[in-house]
């Protein structure tokens, strides 16, 4: 899966990381069927500790492995919502 089309490739590279102020680009599906996987599995964590509620059907990441959700078309960069992709 990849983010809706409402999130056209000029926004996405201009969207940063509210943490470190680095770049965010698309999630792969095949990273995002992993990260999948971990949250149904209970197993993935939020950078605030807490569980993921439900699977994503797009996200934006990091280099350094911190995804940002992409909730019905809008990314939500909120340091504490990051999740840990492995």
């Amino acid at each position: 899966m990849s983010a809706p089309a409402t999130l056209d490739d000029d926004f996405v590279g201009r969207l940063r990381c509210p943490v470190t102020g680095s770049l965010l680009v698309r999630l792969p599906s095949a990273a995002l069927a992993q990260l999948n996987g971990a949250i149904l599995a209970k197993t993935a964590l939020t950078r605030a500790g807490k569980k993921p509620e439900r699977p994503l059907s797009a996200a934006l990441v990091t280099a350094d492995g911190w995804a940002y959700p992409v909730l019905d078309g809008i990314p939500v960069l909120l340091a504490d919502d990051a999740i840990a992709v492995s």
